[in-house]
């Protein structure tokens, strides 16, 4: 495989994009004239922040790099996964189509479905969400697997789109999306994103401090900014270690630090009601 992105991946990503965009604008706009639960426009900027930097991981002259560096294609695969993944879910999709297309004969009938729902409600379930993120990831980075996907347009393509997949999983928990059930308490939340750093971290520990290069492929790849295939191997693991932790840990926080206020709060309006109850 030549080192550049081929032809065909670049037009069906760009495609892809434009038609994702268009539609979801679309939608957004038939919704905002025919609801009265107006989605904010903030929520167009996040769908569309999410699809373009989709569509520069997949299309762009940084995809055609992650053939020559395993940094480069590490930044590709944490864009799809951590990057655009959490954005498209902020953009609410499923709930500015809902909205959008809900008189719009068999697309309103789906989106309106209790069914779809459900079946939403139900691969959102941390379990299958974590499970299927870190999968992806395992798989994918098997030397073997690794190889397979550099040497072939299909398969390249495919992991690009498994790793934007299993980032829509990962972050629907978290960011919960129309229709996901919010899980109350979220205690979880935090442990979730502490769990998942345990297998990036091992990988890019493993990737660090193996002294060999891994992935043979980069072995008779062009050279770029005076890096050795070793080196960059260094430089991709080192990057995956402080992105992931940074990117996991952020958040954890925020959800602790919310739901302890949420505790509290609740704490502090039953000994209210207890005593005001006392006092009558």
């Amino acid at each position: 495989m030549t080192a550049s992105v081929p032809s065909s991946m670049e037009v069906v990503a760009t495609a892809c994009a434009i038609g994702a965009g268009v539609g979801y604008g679309w939608a957004w706009w038939r919704g905002r004239e025919k609801t009265s639960r107006f989605i904010s426009p903030r929520r167009v900027w996040f769908f569309l922040s999410g699809l373009a930097i989709s569509w520069i991981a997949m299309a762009s002259r940084l995809a055609v790099l992650d053939h020559q560096l395993l940094t480069f294609h590490m930044v590709n695969h944490l864009l799809l996964s951590n990057v655009s993944a959490p954005l498209i879910l902020l953009g609410e999709p499923l709930l500015v189509f809902r909205q959008g297309l809900q008189d719009w004969g068999y697309f309103g009938s789906f989106f309106r479905s209790p069914r779809l729902e459900d079946l939403v409600r139900a691969i959102a379930h941390p379990v299958f969400c974590w499970t299927a993120s870190i999968t992806t990831l395992a798989v994918w980075h098997i030397p073997g697997v690794f190889a397979a996907a550099m040497h072939s347009t299909f398969l390249h393509g495919f992991e690009a789109v498994s790793f934007l997949v299993a980032g829509l999983l990962f972050w629907s928990p978290i960011v919960e999306p129309w229709p996901v059930r919010h899980m109350r308490p979220r205690w979880w939340a935090p442990i979730y994103l502490l769990l998942a750093t345990f297998p990036c971290d091992a990988l890019s520990g493993f990737l660090a401090f193996c002294d060999r290069v891994v992935y043979s492929s980069y072995l008779v790849m062009p050279r770029h900014f005076a890096l050795s295939a070793l080196q960059d191997q260094e430089c991709a693991a080192a990057l995956m270690w402080t992105f992931v932790t940074i990117l996991y840990l952020v958040p954890g926080v925020a959800l602790t630090v919310n739901e302890v206020t949420r505790t509290g709060e609740q704490t502090a309006s039953a000994q209210l009601v207890t005593i005001k109850k006392k006092g009558a």
